[in-house]
């Protein structure tokens, strides 16, 4: 950027245009001159003066009369984004989370952090603060959480990764939670599987690596001193948030078989090792093996009878997770009638909690079984409202026909 001593010319400039010219004239040029921070008040002034409130303050709405104030507000949204996009082609990302962060669309930066290299980050001499700063973007505000945990395992390591995806899972979108999973898992199977074959190669009788596979199978199949003695090859928590969060995957995923893998070198931990989790995967990676059965579609009646028997267990306050869990376990499985069937009982009145009864019904073109709850529970609003969606424009025009 140009320092205020090189301002001269621009001075010059401005004294010799016509006084309705001036910002105009310094809008040109501090466009040309690559000075964002200027710029974003010149355009204000600018934009007051369009609006007939000149003024020699230029972010705030001072002098802006009341109906003209939504064209300064998007006067304003056009001018910071502009400079956002200023700072971020010639690499100053921070000045431009400065402006994105202000008019509450750090979305912007999408297309640049699609151009970071995680591998900068990797070893002693990546870039603290730079490292920082892409991470709250990818990560915390949610521009891209898939780069963000793939920057957070290049500099922060496991640990740090893990426990910020728990923080924030609640509040990453159902594709950006495959993602992350995903992400994970390859990272924690590799790990994982590293960390087998370095002792087998220790051990005195630990036998050949085999070779071009990927697979945990091999390197656990006839070697139980592996898991003797409350043996472990990673951090067994670290181990049940990654299978936990893995069952937002779809089998045809390419990372799920990684899920699959960890929650089976689980089921083979010690037991004083293997923690509960809640219900219902109490009993945690055995219940966790059922589930990504069924959705690679082996064991599903098994599958379902055995999450039906957790439900029973459950208590009064894991009930309706429970619940929630083998409805999606049925939907996704494609028995979307038992899902509404099991929602309508369990579930008809949830509304939050990550779970809607209404949206369900809507979603499996069920309507007929939200009117009906709707009646039971005496609901006349959203009886209406499950009638008013199940008569389709198309079906109404043609009648009027």
């Amino acid at each position: 950027m140009t320092d205020m001593s090189d301002h001269a010319a621009l001075f010059d400039a401005l004294a010799d245009a016509p006084p309705d010219r001036v910002l105009d004239e310094l809008v040109t040029r501090l466009r040309d001159a690559d000075e964002p921070d200027l710029l974003f008040d010149a355009l204000l002034l600018q934009a007051k003066r369009d609006l007939g409130a000149p003024s020699v303050r230029a972010s705030t709405f001072d002098g802006v009369p009341e109906e003209r104030s939504e064209e300064f507000e998007k006067a304003y949204l056009a001018a910071a984004r502009e400079v956002v996009g200023r700072h971020a082609d010639v690499g100053r990302l921070d000045r431009a989370y400065d402006y994105a962060r202000t008019i509450g669309e750090p979305e912007l930066l999408r297309p640049y952090l699609d151009e970071v290299d995680t591998n900068d980050f990797v070893g002693p001499d990546a870039d603290e603060e730079r490292l920082e700063l892409l991470t709250a973007i990818a990560l915390q505000e949610g521009v891209h959480p898939e780069l963000g945990v793939k920057l957070m395992l290049a500099g922060r390591g496991t640990c740090n990764t893990v426990t910020s995806v728990d923080t924030l899972w609640n509040r990453f979108k159902s594709d950006e939670r495959a993602d992350v999973a995903a992400v994970l898992a390859e990272h924690l199977h590799a790990e994982l599987r590293a960390n087998v074959a370095a002792e087998i190669t220790a051990h005195p009788s630990g036998g050949e690596i085999p070779e071009g596979n990927e697979s945990l199978r091999p390197l656990l199949a006839g070697r139980p001193w592996l898991m003797a003695d409350m043996s472990y090859h990673t951090d067994v928590s670290h181990l049940q948030a990654v299978v936990r969060n893995g069952r937002e995957l779809e089998p045809k995923h390419p990372s799920f078989e990684n899920v699959v893998e960890l929650a089976e070198y689980g089921a083979k931990l010690d037991p004083t090792l293997q923690y509960p989790g809640r219900a219902p995967f109490t009993d945690f990676y055995p219940s966790h093996l059922r589930y990504l059965a069924a959705l690679a579609g082996r064991g599903r009646d098994e599958a379902f009878r055995y999450f039906e028997k957790q439900l029973e267990a459950a208590d009064a306050n894991d009930r309706p997770l429970a619940a929630m869990e083998l409805v999606a376990l049925l939907r996704r499985c494609g028995e979307t009638d038992r899902a509404v069937e099991l929602a309508r009982k369990e579930l008809r009145d949830m509304e939050d909690s990550g779970f809607s009864f209404a949206s369900l019904c809507r979603d499996c073109d069920r309507l007929d079984a939200l009117a009906d709850a709707a009646k039971e529970a005496d609901d006349p609003v959203r009886y209406a409202a499950a009638l008013a969606l199940s008569s389709k424009p198309s079906d109404k025009s043609s009648s009027e026909g």
